[in-house]
């Protein structure tokens, strides 16, 4: 092949690069200019795990494989596959970390290199380039069971497997290497990294979670920075989250759900005691044990009541999920621990009804729903739901908050062990929060 042919489908496979597509004319120009080609035999490794990142490379041609090689007798792990346009070797270039996978060239392949260095070197006075690898390794830690990250020790933990993926984070189910506790280790994505609000968000939840003790409350069990961006220890919960639950059972019995809400009601009470907001009560937020234990988590958006309105004039307004979310929330006021008791009534009819009561896919449609919708008599939301239960969906769904006259107090008599049945292998949730 002539060496003019060969320089035209180098360019088309970078111009076949989707991560590059977005970056201007005179970038992409500086970026090929400082590539050169480079070839691998089948079976030949592209990188190298352990290895320090030395460069990016765009596959030219053929295809390859990224494993993570496993510990002791472990078998290798496949985390992905590479084609033309694709990158490989993004994530040590962010993280300045070693290798955390080899990836194998599984037919021959043609690529363009760049050196890490003058990746560096061009991201400096291009900071939309940081911005495309940032992203990139958001979008691929997490993205399936096992990823680079699975098997490595990082802050004094072992990462075992993926349990959720959210719009901030990623949680992955780790061991304590000192105590051999297993642990939820929740990862800021690193596409945040450069959004002060987001990095202000996630260490507020450490400072949060930092001051608080209760058995209905995921427990904090530390943090600490590795992989260029931040990282949450959590207590882990062996059971689903609570949509889950509900989901799989088609809905609970109002017993069942009482024993639900009353545990949330005493974590509730103990947060609102010590003026501390949660703001993003939902279903997906409540983890559950196979002790019977239901147990708050993701204090992300949670605030003690003396920020809570920096807190909310820095974000610009609106922060939640919206379906869970109280008026004051969706028009942009300050919220107080009335949006809490909102949320809880948002639950306690979705536990018994087996659905949400309000619909929407954006929050227009959502704030549309909420004026629109009334709280169905309790025989229409579901079998043997008795007054008193549905009192407090009614009470604590009122517009206005001051007539949310719903008593933690009195809800916390109703907590009692919820039957949860054994899940079948690992649990992921995808939801992906409103944040």
């Amino acid at each position: 092949m002539s060496a003019s042919n060969r320089t035209e489908i180098e360019r088309r496979a970078f111009d076949a690069c989707e991560r590059f597509s977005g970056l201007g004319s005179d970038l992409r120009g500086k970026l090929l200019a400082r590539m050169s080609s480079v070839a691998f035999r089948e079976g030949e490794y592209l990188i190298s795990q352990g290895a320090e990142g030395d460069s990016l490379i765009i596959v030219v041609s053929g295809c390859a494989a990224a494993r993570v090689r496993g510990s002791n007798s472990a078998a290798d792990r496949e985390v992905g596959e590479f084609e033309a346009g694709d990158l490989v070797g993004e994530m040590a270039l962010v993280t300045r970390e070693p290798r955390t996978a080899v990836v194998v060239a599984m037919t021959a392949v043609e690529g363009l290199t760049l050196p890490a260095g003058d990746f560096r070197e061009l991201a400096v006075g291009h900071p939309e380039l940081a911005s495309v690898m940032t992203d990139l390794v958001s979008d691929r830690l997490g993205a399936a069971l096992h990823d680079g990250l699975g098997g490595k020790e990082l802050g004094g933990y072992q990462i075992d497997h993926l349990l959720g993926r959210g719009a901030m984070a990623v949680t992955y189910r780790a061991r304590d290497i000192s105590t051999g506790d297993h642990v939820a280790l929740k990862m800021m994505k690193h596409r945040l990294l450069h959004n002060q609000q987001s990095v202000r968000l996630f260490r507020q939840e450490a400072e949060v979670l930092g001051t608080l003790e209760h058995d209905n409350i995921a427990r904090y069990r530390g943090g600490f920075e590795s992989y260029g961006t931040y990282f949450l220890a959590m207590e882990y919960c062996d059971g689903p989250n609570l949509h889950d639950f509900v989901d799989y059972q088609g809905g609970l019995s109002e017993e069942s759900a009482r024993c639900v809400i009353g545990q949330l009601a005493r974590a509730l009470d103990y947060l609102h005691s010590r003026s501390v907001t949660h703001r993003d009560l939902k279903p997906e937020n409540v983890m559950l044990t196979l002790a019977g234990a239901a147990k708050l988590a993701d204090f992300g958006l949670a605030t003690r009541v003396s920020d809570v309105a920096e807190a909310s004039t820095a974000a610009g307004g609106m922060f939640g999920t919206p379906l869970y979310m109280a008026p004051e929330q969706l028009n942009g006021d300050v919220p107080d621990s009335r949006a809490d008791l909102y949320a809880l009534a948002c639950i306690a009819y979705e536990m018994v009804a087996g659905r949400r009561l309000f619909s929407g896919g954006t929050p227009v449609e959502v704030i549309r729903s909420k004026l629109t919708t009334q709280v169905p008599r309790a025989d229409e939301i579901g079998p043997g739901v008795s007054d008193a239960y549905h009192d407090v969906i009614e009470r604590g769904l009122r517009e206005d908050p001051a007539e949310r006259t719903v008593s933690l107090g009195d809800l916390t008599d109703w907590a009692g062990r919820i039957e949860v049945p054994r899940a079948p292998g690992p649990h992921v949730d995808s939801t992906a929060e409103t944040q």
